[in-house]
């Protein structure tokens, strides 16, 4: 009597999830920005990667994403300067969906 063994080959995930749309201004000052979005459809992503560039490096403070998932708040920024967000959605598997990005200049102070 021999032991019967069944294996079946699972092939790594290597798709990315769908990127996140419908990014927009919410709100604007001119030390906060306020962003938000429509994010992938449940089950294909597990993260939401969010890279602020620009700026003067005098800024005060992070990004801070809403519980949800569909926005962002981020304050303590320099007035009248410009920033790039990079928005992107990311699966269990650490595949990442192509960045939806957008540029905001802060208002004058």
């Amino acid at each position: 009597q021999g032991a019967r063994v069944r294996f079946r080959y699972v092939p790594p995930d290597t798709t990315a999830p769908p990127p996140v749309t419908d990014l927009q201004v919410a709100s604007l000052t001119s030390t906060t920005v306020r962003l938000t979005w429509k994010t992938p459809p449940d089950g294909t992503f597990l993260f939401i990667n969010v890279i602020r560039s620009g700026g003067t490096d005098a800024e005060t403070g992070e990004p801070v994403l809403d519980r949800d998932g569909r926005g962002l708040s981020d304050s303590g920024l320099v007035p009248n300067t410009e920033y790039t967000y990079s928005i992107s959605a990311q699966d269990e598997a650490g595949n990442v969906s192509v960045p939806t990005k957008i540029t905001v200049r802060t208002l004058l102070g």
